[in-house]
C-alpha cells in the first residue's frame, strides 16, 4: 500500500532569483514533474532512524542508495495516486470533510499547544496564565517555523491523504474472503505459533504480556494477576542512576530503602484481601500501580524468562488456584500475585479469533490488491526515475560534518 504523504510540504526560505526552490526533478509522471523537495523530509528521517551520519561514506553507501530509491518509489507512487485521484474525481471534498478535516488540523495544533502549556507551567511554576500562553504559542509557531509546518500545509496534507483513503476505497471496495479463506489462514497461524512456542516459551509470555492475539497456548503456563505497590518516583530514579552507573551494592542499599519507604501501604493492601481471593479484582482496581489488570502468562522457564526471578519463584509457589503470595519484593517494588489457574494446551477455539483473523486477512488482501493496481498503473505511464541527481552530501548530519572539520 502507498506510504503516508509526509506530514508537511517543504515552504521557501531565503531570496532566489528562482523564486521557491523545490530542488532538482528527481522524477517525471506523464510528464509531471517530482522534485527532490517530496522526499527530502522522508530520506532524513530514514537516515535518523538508522543513525546514519554520512551516507556519502563507504559504510552506508550502498544503503543510502537503497534509501533514495525507496524515497523515490514513494515519491511516484504519491504522484500516481494525485493523477487518478484527479482521473476519478474523487478530489472535490463534501463541506462536512472539508470541516473535519479542520477541525482535525486544529485539534492536532491545540493538542500540541497543551503539551507545550504543561512544560511551561513546570519550568516556572510561579509564573501567569498569561506567560504560560504565551510562552506555549510562541514555542509552536517555533516548532512550525523550524519544521516547515503551517496549518495551510498540514490541511493540504490531511486533504491529500483524505483524497488517497478514497482512492483505496474505490480501487478495493469488491474485495471480499471466503470462511474457507479465514479457517487456512486460522490454521496457518496456529500451526506457526505451535512451532514459535515450541522453539521459544518465552514468546508467548511477551506475546501475552504485550496484548498479541495468539492462537496457540503451550503447555506448563499460568494465569497469575498482580497488584504491583511500586517504589515512590524519587526511590525509582535513585535505584536505576545507581545501577547505571555500575554501583550494585548501592542500587541494592537504595532498594532496600525503598521497599522499607513502601512496605506499610503493600502490607495494607495484603491485609485487604480475602484469603480465597474473592475481592482481589476490587482491591487490585483500587491499589495495583501496574499499567494493566489482565492476567499474566507466566511460565517456569528460567533464563528464557520475561520476569524476575522472584516473581516467577512466587508465581510458581502457590499451591492451587485462588491462592494469593505474600509480599513479592522485585526491583519494581512489592508485587501481591494471585494464582488465576492453569493455562489450557492447545489451539485457542476458532471462534474467538475467527473476527481478528478475517479482518487481518481482508485488510491484508486490499493491501495487496491496491498494490498491484498502482504497479498496473504505473506500468501504463510514463515513468521516469533520476535517483543520481539527490546529492548525498546534502544529508549528513552536524555530527559528521564536525567531525569531517576536525
Amino acid at each position: 500500500m502507498k506510504k503516508k504523504l509526509l506530514l508537511s510540504l517543504l515552504l521557501c526560505t531565503g531570496l532566489l532569483l528562482t523564486g521557491c526552490s523545490k530542488g532538482m526533478v528527481i522524477a517525471t509522471v506523464n510528464g509531471t514533474r517530482v522534485y527532490e523537495s517530496s522526499v527530502r523530509d522522508l530520506i532524513t528521517a530514514y537516515f535518523q532512524y538508522y543513525g546514519v551520519s554520512d551516507p556519502t561514506s563507504s559504510t552506508y553507501r550502498e544503503f543510502a542508495d537503497q534509501v533514495v530509491e525507496l524515497a523515490i518509489d514513494t515519491a511516484v507512487q504519491n504522484e500516481i495516486v494525485a493523477q487518478k485521484v484527479k482521473e476519478y474525481g474523487l478530489d472535490v471534498l463534501s463541506e462536512d470533510e472539508k470541516a473535519e478535516i479542520e477541525s482535525t488540523v486544529d485539534e492536532s495544533i491545540q493538542s500540541l499547544k497543551d503539551q507545550y502549556y504543561e512544560i511551561a507551567k513546570q519550568a516556572d511554576p510561579d509564573g501567569t496564565e498569561e506567560a504560560w500562553q504565551q510562552t506555549a504559542q510562541d514555542n509552536v509557531d517555533d516548532y512550525f517555523q523550524n519544521n516547515d509546518v503551517s496549518r495551510e500545509s498540514l490541511i493540504e496534507d490531511w486533504t491529500a491523504s483524505k483524497q488517497a483513503t478514497k482512492l483505496y476505497e474505490r480501487v478495493t471496495e469488491n474485495i471480499s474472503v471466503t470462511e474457507e479463506e479465514v479457517q487456512d489462514e486460522y490454521d496457518t497461524r496456529v500451526a506457526e505459533m505451535k512451532e514459535t512456542y515450541a522453539e521459544s516459551p518465552g514468546s508467548f509470555e511477551q506475546d501475552m504480556m504485550n496484548g498479541a492475539t495468539v492462537y496457540y497456548r503451550p503447555a506448563g503456563f499460568r494465569e497469575i494477576k498482580q497488584i504491583l505497590i511500586a517504589f515512590n518516583e524519587e526511590d525509582a530514579e535513585t535505584i536505576a542512576a545507581l545501577q547505571n552507573q555500575g554501583d550494585t551494592e548501592g542500587a541494592e542499599e537504595a532498594k532496600q530503602a525503598a521497599l522499607a519507604n513502601i512496605r506499610d501501604k503493600a502490607q495494607a493492601v495484603l491485609d485487604s484481601l480475602k484469603k480465597d481471593g474473592s475481592n482481589f479484582d476490587e482491591v487490585m482496581e483500587e491499589n495495583t500501580d501496574d499499567t494493566s489488570t489482565e492476567p499474566y502468562a507466566v511460565g517456569d522457564l528460567g533464563e528464557d524468562t520475561s520476569y524476575v526471578e522472584a516473581f516467577t519463584q512466587a508465581a510458581f509457589a502457590l499451591q492451587k488456584p485462588g491462592n494469593i503470595s505474600g509480599l513479592v519484593a522485585t526491583d519494581y517494588g512489592y508485587h501481591i500475585l494471585l494464582y488465576v489457574g492453569d493455562i489450557e494446551e492447545g489451539a485457542v477455539p476458532f471462534e474467538e479469533v475467527k473476527a481478528y483473523t478475517e479482518e487481518q486477512l481482508l485488510s491484508s488482501k486490499k493491501q495487496e490488491a491496491y498494490q498491484q493496481q498502482l504497479e498496473a498503473w504505473q506500468a501504463e505511464m510514463d515513468v521516469q526515475t533520476y535517483a543520481d541527481r539527490i546529492d548525498l552530501s546534502q544529508y549528513k548530519s552536524d555530527a559528521a560534518t564536525t567531525m569531517a572539520g576536525d
